[in-house]
């Protein structure tokens, strides 16, 4: 009484991913694979038997791909009958996921914004999620490419909702229940359960975690004018690229706020409110500036003295400083160079542009991604006499 058969037309057009993610959660472990599918042994204490072992499609475009569906669901149903249809059930009646809303509090005109305020928290909505999912795997004041793999996972399971009339709003779905290994799977490898892995939930809990800690930091920073509370949080997630993100969210800004709506599919790992609220001032871009620079000057640095020819990036502006690229010729491996400079700085460096004049830089030389920055920069002129770089070292 109550069965209802699961069919293939109901699972046309699922995510493969959520398919093998609720087979985690009923009974199953992912034992290998190949490239295009994944196989999963139900876990009941019995011999590894045929009849329990199911391969998940994972390539959609596969012309059997629907065939390989089909027989999944006849192999999970001759496993485990009550599976097949609850499977159905929650699969397609599920939420979205855990909701994240980036808010950022800009003047409008019939609801549009100007386009580098939306670039920038779009930007800054994306970074906030992976500087978050880099602190799930560990804590450190500056990540440059380290824990990258595993965060671009999670970003790319993410979904991205509507705006809203009448705000800027970048909304986020996360997956509660999907699982994320801290390094990608080998084909043909076993996995082991609980061990190196880590759900969507825990991920936005970090994510939220870093934030929290972030705004904590800040208010240390009003009463004591001191970037301690900045270091400290470190440990709780915060971090350069943290920092930076929510930087790039709040600066131009009246302030911006990012909620979480908790699903409630999950049972949370501790108590939750059905919503979490984390506010920041616009007023706070220079001083999460600050701290971008003093927690990677926490990292091993090296100090560096470049020559070579700049270019415009972008100008100094309310709260910011001005950026220059150098086109290094000698005295670093990079072969440009990103450098933020004070507004005084920056017009020397714009005369040297003018007159297409070499300079030479002195500072503590950081690589972010692709790119290298060099902080607390001492900039020259290099005098016509010296124009050959090669009397300079």
């Amino acid at each position: 009484m109550g069965y209802k058969r699961p069919r293939l037309e109901d699972l046309k057009g699922e995510d493969p991913r959520n398919i093998a993610a609720f087979l985690m959660r009923h009974g199953w472990e992912r034992t290998g694979g190949r490239d295009g599918y994944d196989r999963y042994r139900f876990k009941d204490g019995r011999s590894n038997t045929e009849q329990q072992s199911v391969i998940v499609p994972l390539d959609q475009s596969w012309a059997d791909y629907d065939e390989l569906l089909g027989e999944l669901l006849l192999r999970i149903e001759a496993t485990s009958p009550e599976v097949g249809p609850l499977m159905v059930k929650e699969l397609l009646e599920r939420s979205l996921g855990d909701e994240l809303k980036f808010r950022k509090d800009v003047s409008t005109i019939g609801g549009a914004v100007a386009w580098s305020a939306g670039r920038d928290l779009i930007w800054a909505a994306e970074n906030i999620l992976l500087a978050g999912a880099k602190t799930r795997l560990s804590r450190r004041a500056y990540y440059g490419q380290a824990n990258g793999r595993f965060a671009h996972r999670f970003l790319d399971s993410v979904l991205m909702g509507q705006t809203e009339i009448g705000s800027y709003v970048v909304t986020a779905f996360a997956p509660p229940h999907e699982a994320f290994p801290d390094r990608a799977p080998k084909v043909d490898a076993p996995s082991i359960a609980g061990l190196g892995t880590y759900t969507g939930r825990e991920i936005v809990e970090s994510v939220v975690g870093g934030l929290e800690s972030t705004v904590e930091a800040l208010e240390h920073y009003k009463t004591t004018n001191s970037m301690s509370g900045f270091e400290r949080g470190v440990s709780s997630g915060v971090s350069r690229e943290m920092v930076e993100a929510v930087r790039r969210m709040v600066v131009d800004s009246d302030g911006a706020d990012v909620t979480v709506e908790w699903s409630g599919e999950v049972v949370a790992s501790q108590p939750l409110q059905a919503k979490t609220h984390l506010a920041f001032e616009g007023s706070a871009a220079p001083v999460l500036e600050r701290a971008g620079h003093t927690l990677a000057s926490l990292q091993p640095a090296e100090h560096v003295t470049a020559v070579g020819r700049l270019s415009l990036v972008s100008r100094p502006k309310r709260g910011e400083m001005g950026v220059v690229r150098l086109k290094v010729s000698a005295g670093s491996e990079a072969s440009t160079l990103q450098i933020r400079l004070s507004e005084e700085s920056f017009e020397v460096a714009a005369a040297a542009i003018a007159h297409e004049e070499e300079v030479q830089v002195t500072g503590r030389q950081e690589r972010d991604g692709n790119r290298y920055w060099l902080y607390d920069a001492d900039l020259d002129v290099v005098p016509a006499a010296l124009n050959d770089v090669g009397q300079l070292f």
